[in-house]
């Protein structure tokens, strides 16, 4: 009768502990499976954020410390860059001669950029559109970011092409260039897209 107790509670132990052990897989299991999960998310969260930030700076001009006052002079003979303009409005060395001298060659000159679009506006039978460039100055130790603004006047005529444009796309605008003090703006802009 002993030996019929012993086998019994043998038995008992071992399904006890069985039951034990798959618990502890299944709960192990799902933990991973969760932690997976959420990995993906994460990972899938992570990715979308540096795609942004891609998306963000992928017109962006970006410079090193000093940069600015080795970008050769606009002298009218080529088209103006704009690494030239970014100089001209970042050159904190640049003599008012040298100033009144950029203003005079680039006025009415015509540029093709990329432009990041901030806003567009319908302004009674013309369209008004704001622009960015961003732009990046890197030295040792830090990265200053920052924006120049370009103002934009479009024709009627290209209404239709401007409406799916949404605020933060980039654009390749043609226009003639005018300037109001240091600010450039362009005339009769159309996108070449």
């Amino acid at each position: 009768m002993k030996l019929k107790t012993t086998t019994g509670c043998g038995i008992a132990v071992f399904a006890i502990l069985l039951a034990f052990l798959i618990a502890v897989f299944l709960i192990v299991g799902l933990f991973t499976k969760v932690r997976s999960k959420h990995h993906e998310a994460l990972t899938a969260e992570v990715e979308a954020i540096a795609h942004n930030a891609r998306e963000a700076t992928a017109g962006s001009i970006i410079l090193n410390a000093g940069d600015t006052a080795n970008i050769p002079p606009y002298t009218g003979t080529s088209p103006l860059t704009r690494e030239q303009y970014l100089a001209f409005m970042t050159d904190s060395g640049m003599t008012a001669l040298a100033r009144s001298e950029f203003r005079s060659r680039a006025t009415d000159t015509t540029v093709s950029w990329q432009l990041r679009v901030r806003d567009i506006r319908d302004s009674g039978g013309e369209i008004r559109a704001k622009f960015s460039i961003p732009y990046q100055i890197q030295s040792a130790n830090q990265t200053t970011a920052s924006t120049i603004q370009i103002d934009a006047t479009f024709s009627e005529a290209s209404r239709e092409l401007l409406l799916p444009v949404r605020q933060g796309d980039w654009l390749q605008v043609e226009g003639r260039i005018s300037f109001k003090n240091d600010s450039l703006s362009l005339s009769d802009a159309r996108v070449t897209d």
